[in-house]
C-alpha cells in the first residue's frame, strides 16, 4: 500500500493526432521564437489498480486536446519548445447519432510539456 491506501498502480497516456500552428507560419532560419497554438483528438487510456477488483479501473476512452505554446530557436538546427496542454474524455455512444450520445467525460487534466528541437 501507499499513501491513497490501497492503490497500488496507476497511470495515464494518450495518443493523440495533433494539428499546430505557429506565428509566422512559413519558413524561419537561425535564432528566433515562434509561439504556437495545438489542438487534437485521439485516445486517453487511465488504469487505476487498487487491493480489490471492486476498486480497480481500466478505460481507454476518446478524447481531445487543445493548449498553446512557444518554439525557441537558437541556431539553424537546434532549439527548445514548451507548452501547456489540457486533455479531457468524451463520452460517447457512436451506436447512436442522437444529440445525447455525446458529452463531456469526467476525466480530465493539465499537462506541461518541453522538448528538443531538431529542423
Amino acid at each position: 500500500p501507499n499513501v491513497y491506501g490501497d492503490i497500488v498502480d496507476n497511470r495515464v497516456w494518450d495518443l493523440m493526432g495533433n494539428v499546430i500552428v505557429g506565428i509566422p507560419v512559413g519558413g524561419q532560419r537561425g535564432w528566433g521564437v515562434r509561439p504556437y497554438v495545438t489542438g487534437g483528438v485521439g485516445a486517453i487510456n487511465t488504469k487505476i489498480v487498487g487491493g480489490t477488483a471492486a476498486s480497480s479501473l481500466d478505460n481507454t476512452d476518446f478524447g481531445y486536446n487543445f493548449g498553446a505554446g512557444v518554439n525557441g530557436y537558437f541556431s539553424d538546427h537546434f532549439g527548445l519548445r514548451g507548452d501547456f496542454r489540457y486533455f479531457r474524455t468524451v463520452n460517447a455512444d457512436f451506436t447512436s447519432l442522437n444529440s445525447n450520445s455525446f458529452g463531456e467525460g469526467q476525466f480530465h487534466f493539465w499537462r506541461f510539456g518541453v522538448g528538443l528541437l531538431i529542423r
